[in-house]
């Protein structure tokens, strides 16, 4: 899933901010590292939370608001805690620390856009990401599409490479 992120932000920052491709791959394939911290540090109560999460059909839940409620912590609070132990960049941080919560604009649009891609494929989600990516940023639906079907192309062939 990390994987499909990156590729599919990178190419969607290549139509809405093309000097930062390379920063959206990375900022999509790191965006959800505090997920197998959780997982390996609080396996007991993590394991049946992201369970769930996944087998949300109509994707309602947002993943941050069910590890809140029931963690008192977020994936992502724990991937800005890492990130800056390891002295990552600021928009890094950002992108790690608030990809579900980008109201103040501060991640970038493609990031963004990427960030509540589940493990697998909901059809659900790739609707959400061409809506949102033609409501907010004039993208056309087709070309959304096609992206998507390039990106996880790449991904399942980067996945091979890395095993």
């Amino acid at each position: 899933s990390a994987l499909r992120r990156a590729t599919l932000a990178r190419r969607l920052a290549e139509l809405l901010h093309p000097a930062q491709s390379a920063e959206s791959f990375t900022m999509g394939l790191l965006q959800d590292m505090g997920v197998p911290v959780l997982a390996a540090a609080r396996t007991a109560e993590y394991d049946p939370i992201f369970a769930s999460w996944l087998e949300d059909s109509d994707l309602s839940e947002c993943l941050t608001t069910v590890e809140k409620e029931r963690l008192g912590t977020t994936h992502e609070e724990v991937g800005r805690l890492l990130g800056n132990y390891w002295e990552m960049p600021d928009d890094l941080l950002k992108a790690i620390g608030e990809h579900h919560n980008n109201e103040d604009g501060g991640v970038l649009s493609a990031v963004s856009l990427v960030s509540h891609l589940r493990e697998g494929e909901h059809p659900g989600e790739i609707e959400a990401i061409v809506a949102r990516a033609e409501e907010e940023f004039g993208l056309d639906s087709e070309v959304v599409l096609e992206l998507v079907d390039e990106a996880f192309a790449e991904a399942a062939e980067l996945e091979v490479m890395m095993r």
